[in-house]
């Protein structure tokens, strides 16, 4: 596996988002701003890869280079929800039958 793969990208929840007229994306309920690079100043109508971590960390990529990391709110209710769903399938109880 060559040294330059990020393997946390590949291990990472991978959403794909257009970017608005305003240079802001929409992602689990949060606009979020994305700032020029020195690859484009507006990325309007692009579309990036958002990338979102366990930890709650946020990568977005414009054509395989990052181009805003941030990070989503303890408060953000799709986050808090979905959690809540991995937890409880998560949660494997095993019964025994006698027959």
């Amino acid at each position: 596996m060559p040294s330059n793969v990020n393997l946390d990208l590949i291990f990472s929840k991978n959403y794909e988002r257009k970017v608005n007229f305003d240079n802001t994306i929409k992602f689990k309920g949060r606009l979020i701003l994305i700032p020029p690079s020195k690859y484009r100043i507006s990325f309007t109508k692009c579309l990036a890869n958002v990338f979102l971590f366990e930890d709650k960390g946020i990568y977005i990529l414009y054509k395989k280079d990052i181009i805003h990391i941030t990070k989503l709110s303890e408060n953000n209710k799709d986050y808090k929800i979905s959690k809540q769903i991995e937890s409880f399938l998560n949660q494997r109880e095993y019964q025994q039958f006698v027959i």
